[in-house]
Order: C-alpha cells, then sequence, then structure tokens
C-alpha cells in the first residue's frame, strides 16, 4: 500500500496530451482521488510520483462537473 505523506496535495499532470488531476485530500491510505474528464487512467505515473508499484495504487474517479 502507498503510504502518503501527512501533507494534503494536488497533482496535475500530462498522460500524452491529455491533463488530469490527482490528489489524496480526503482519501484512506493507499487511495488516491483522480479527477478526468475523459477516464484515461494515471496508474503508472501516479506510481512513479509515489515511488511505489502501480498494484498498491487503488484510485477513486471522481465526477467533474
Amino acid at each position: 500500500m502507498v503510504t502518503v505523506e501527512q501533507h494534503e496535495f494536488v497533482q496535475v499532470i500530462n498522460i500524452g496530451g491529455h491533463w488530469i488531476c490527482i490528489s489524496p485530500v480526503g482519501c484512506k491510505n493507499g487511495m488516491v482521488n483522480e479527477y478526468d474528464g475523459m477516464k484515461a487512467t494515471a496508474i503508472t505515473h501516479a506510481a512513479r510520483m509515489f515511488g511505489t508499484t502501480e498494484r498498491s495504487i487503488k484510485f477513486a474517479m471522481q465526477p467533474i462537473t
């Protein structure tokens, strides 16, 4: 499981010409909120950012209005 630091953050990342936002704000340990209008997956990119494997991160897709 990912151990997210005590600090909350919002990270905007580009995944091949498409921008998404990930954030652990309000999540349990090992979970990350993903805000993405195209429902692309950011698992590989997020795993690299957290310094962990793709299998240890679970995403909670959040609605975008």
